[in-house]
């Protein structure tokens, strides 16, 4: 229940007597989010890794491994999740940009990738510092250090050991 409207949402019902529509659902690994029209964003599972900062609205949502992220309605980007110096937080949320507008994130394994408005790439997370220590360097295939710096992009997801991006002119170029 949401604690201001005392509205139960039923995430069965986009229109169970919340207001707002859901728009958009994003599912991690312990956890997922849903997205209403009005930025709100419910979530169930793991709270560690799904609840959201605290009276931010967003306008798009992305679960992944251990962490989530969104994007604000001032196209800022947000991560918030595992912060565990180290053990799992390979920099995905920690490492989170705080300046520059964004216009898409998604979350994966150990990194996040997100667009620019400008149509660029940004990843961080495993990869994004020479920090890792042997036991986190499988975690590392290139899904940062690889990402395309030419290309121009209008979606993107982050998997595993990979990411992938739908160009603005419709090709798809994947890396990591």
């Amino acid at each position: 229940a949401d604690p201001t409207t005392g509205c139960v949402l039923v995430y069965d019902d986009p229109n169970s007597g919340c207001g707002d529509g859901i728009i958009q659902i994003s599912a991690g690994s312990a956890h997922t989010l849903a997205l209403q029209s009005n930025g709100t964003v419910y979530w169930w599972g793991v709270k560690t890794y799904a609840e959201p900062p605290e009276g931010v609205l967003f306008q798009q949502i992305s679960g992944g491994k251990s962490h989530s992220c969104g994007i604000d309605m001032d196209n800022e980007v947000h991560c918030w999740g595992i912060k565990d110096e180290g053990n799992w937080d390979l920099g995905q949320v920690t490492l989170t940009p705080t300046e520059g507008k964004y216009s898409y994130v998604s979350a994966g394994y150990v990194h996040t990738c997100a667009i620019k408005e400008d149509g660029k790439a940004h990843c961080w997370g495993a990869g994004s510092e020479d920090t890792l220590t042997d036991s986190q360097k499988p975690y590392e295939k290139g899904q940062v250090t690889l990402t395309p710096t030419d290309a121009l992009f209008k979606e993107i997801g982050a998997g595993h050991g990979h990411s992938c991006g739908l160009k603005v002119d419709g090709s798809v170029q994947c890396w990591g």
